[in-house]
Formats: structure tokens, sequence, C-alpha cells
């Protein structure tokens, strides 16, 4: 089921009207319009934009949405996590035991790339809004981000106890860099 709040960067908790301007937001930035070059991948992304607001933006369909998405989730938590293909005894007693550790490691790696690749096509397509892309700067580096709003807002933290002010474009390229590594 897509998450259609985290499609247009939103807490469920939203306001109508915060709902309605992150719409007007993400549908003028990612116009196809406003990227010729590029008209298929924004057609796309304005494909799901307007389906998010289609439903999320109006009450009716917003409480039917997160009704399923509740159950959805709670179906989920039910429903035991299924165990990717485990060794036999003779891999484990072949590898010393270690079989099983290895392969749950292999497979965790596989799956953080994965995320990572996905994260970088994000960013290098511009498809994190500034929340987004906060949000995941502080996660990925353990830092907290003071922003001061302007007409362009400027962004802060601090480590090492000296205060470094960045911008979005270094935000995003830190993350970029952090994150191919």
């Amino acid at each position: 089921m897509k998450d259609h709040y985290k499609i247009l960067g939103l807490l469920r908790e939203a306001d109508e009207v915060v709902i309605k301007a992150a719409y007007k937001a993400l549908a003028q930035k990612y116009h196809p319009d406003k990227h010729p070059g590029e008209k298929a991948e924004y057609n796309k992304f304005m494909s799901e934009i307007n389906e998010a607001y289609a439903v999320i933006g109006f009450k009716h369909k917003r409480k039917d949405y997160d009704l399923k998405w509740a159950r959805s989730a709670q179906k989920g938590k039910s429903q035991k996590p299924r165990e990717d293909s485990a060794p036999s005894k003779e891999d484990s007693k072949h590898h010393g035991g270690d079989a099983h550790k290895d392969h749950e490691h292999n497979h965790h790696t596989k799956e953080k790339n994965a995320e990572h690749e996905h994260i970088l096509k994000k960013l290098h397509s511009n498809q994190m809004d500034e929340y987004q892309l906060i949000e995941l700067f502080e996660k990925v580096f353990s830092l907290k981000i003071q922003i001061s709003s302007g007409y362009i807002n400027n962004y802060s933290y601090t480590k090492d106890d000296k205060v470094h002010i960045v911008n979005f474009e270094k935000i995003k390229l830190d993350l970029i860099n952090h994150l191919t590594q």
C-alpha cells in the first residue's frame, strides 16, 4: 500500500490546510513543464503527487485510507517475518557455525546498499523536499539541524563544539558523499 503522506512529505496528523499547501508546493516544484528535458520522469512524479492528494486531500477519502492503512499495519505486525533460506546443518558444520551469521550479514548489507541506492537516486533527481533532506541528514550524521527561516533558509548544526552553517546544497552534497563511501 502506498504511503500517500510520505509522498507529500507529511506527518499523518497533518491538517487539511497543510496537506493542501504541501501538494501545491510539490506540484509547482515537480511540474513536468518546469523540467522539459525530463518530462516523462516528472510526469511520474506528478502522477504520484496527484494520486496522494486525491486520497488524503479530501476528508472522507482520507478517513477511509487511514483505516485501511491501520488495518494493513496491524496485519503486518501479526504476521511473523519469513526466514530467508537458512543454511543447512551441514553448511553450519562446514563453516564453523558462522554460515547463518554470514548469510544474515550479507543479506543486511545488500538491503542497506539497495536502500542507499534508492536514497541516492532520490537525492540526485531532487525528489526529496527540505524536511525529508534535513531528517535524513540528522539520522545519518546523528546531528540536530537548526533552521533559520528567511527568503532562503539557512541551516546550522553543532559538531565538536563548533557551529557549522550550511545551505541546502551543502547538506545534500554531504549526504551524497557519505552514502557513496
